[in-house]
């Protein structure tokens, strides 16, 4: 958080701060590195009308 704020406000540039959300995210273990995104769910189930 305090990073995007930093760069919205012009104190790092866009670049430094997508750098440290992603490596927040890879210690979360939450990053998707391929860019292969899972299906949403109300496309992986099938829909009766």
């Amino acid at each position: 958080i305090r990073a995007c704020r930093a760069a919205l406000v012009g104190d790092i540039d866009a670049e430094t701060a997508r750098g440290i959300f992603a490596a927040f995210a890879r210690k979360k273990d939450i990053l998707i590195e391929d860019g292969n995104m899972p299906p949403p769910y109300w496309k992986a189930r099938p829909s009766h009308v």
